[in-house]
């Protein structure tokens, strides 16, 4: 009976070893660049759920944003149950540094700002230079303004001159390639343009009535602003500002429905700002005052 019940034991831990499930996981690459995705599949089982995400199926792709473990939870037929976890590993080397020169060395200088213009012409050339970085194979730029990108610059091709020959802001990209397959890439905005100029004038010639009343406004001293100025006006008496992106008239008519009555100096003050990436230009008018209309009241004696 004792023999018996021994293989009996053996027979069990025969069909428990033989029905055992196993799931493993393998990844396209256990490392991978910060932007990057990666596909993780799972086999050994006969439905998989992943954790974290918590998607179904043997593939998972991830877009880790920092090294993350992941797991899977597998099912084969039989209902046997089992686990597999796999780390990926996120790597993110620094973005490219680009250095306009002339600001480098020219105290109170602001790089790739070409705002102190004085001149009329929109010729605006930067040179530019960046660190050596071990890793870095090969540099690319997007210049931003139309011009053919540059692609493939060793270390050795800077510095580097380019000519900007119209008004405008534009977005230069400045992208590093590295040795392990990662790219990285920075954003700059080169300003070429110069400071807004603005005027502002009552054509009605009055600044006094009852509401509701309805003023003439005028702006002047704009027609040299460079592209990429808009304007706002401003009543004062609380209604939304409107946006000029462009110029087709430059007088604006509105209706002061409200008295000014209560506010500092019981007035309203009009302004119009000529805006761009250099800077905010404001004109005014005060003394807009604007009274309620008198209520006439009487009484009937007998």
């Amino acid at each position: 009976m004792r023999l018996y019940f021994s293989f009996f034991l053996l027979f069990v831990a025969g069909l428990n070893v033989s029905n055992a499930c196993n799931v493993t996981i393998s990844a396209s690459s256990t490392i991978i660049c910060t932007g990057k995705s990666d596909t993780l599949t799972a086999s050994g089982g006969g439905t998989y759920t992943w954790f974290p995400g918590g998607s179904t199926g043997n593939t998972f792709i991830v877009s880790p944003t920092v090294t993350t473990t992941y797991t899977v939870n597998a099912v084969d037929t039989s209902g046997c149950t089992s686990s597999s976890t796999i780390t990926i590993t996120v790597i993110c080397p620094p973005k490219p540094i680009l250095i306009d020169s002339f600001a480098d060395a020219t105290p109170f200088s602001i790089p790739f700002n070409n705002c102190l213009n004085a001149s009329t012409s929109p010729v605006y050339s930067v040179t530019v230079n960046t660190p050596s970085v071990a890793g870095i194979t090969s540099y690319d730029i997007d210049w931003g303004n139309g011009a053919a990108v540059q692609t493939g610059l060793p270390f050795s091709s800077f510095p580097l001159t380019h000519t900007y020959n119209a008004y405008g802001v534009f977005n230069l990209v400045f992208t590093a390639h590295y040795a392990n397959g990662c790219v990285r890439d920075t954003l700059i905005k080169v300003i070429n343009q110069t400071y807004p100029a603005i005027g502002i004038s009552n054509i009605s010639g009055n600044t006094l009535g009852c509401a509701p009343i309805g003023f003439w406004f005028k702006m002047s001293n704009y027609q040299s602003n460079v592209v990429g100025t808009y304007y706002e006006w401003n009543f004062g008496d609380g209604t939304p500002i409107v946006t000029w992106n462009t110029v087709t008239t430059d007088s604006i008519y509105h209706i002061f429905s409200i008295t000014s009555c209560g506010l500092p100096n019981n007035q309203f003050i009009v302004s119009v700002t000529a805006i761009n990436s250099c800077k905010e230009t404001k004109a005014t008018i005060n003394s807009i005052q604007i009274s309620k209309k008198p209520v006439a009241n009487f009484t009937v004696s007998p």
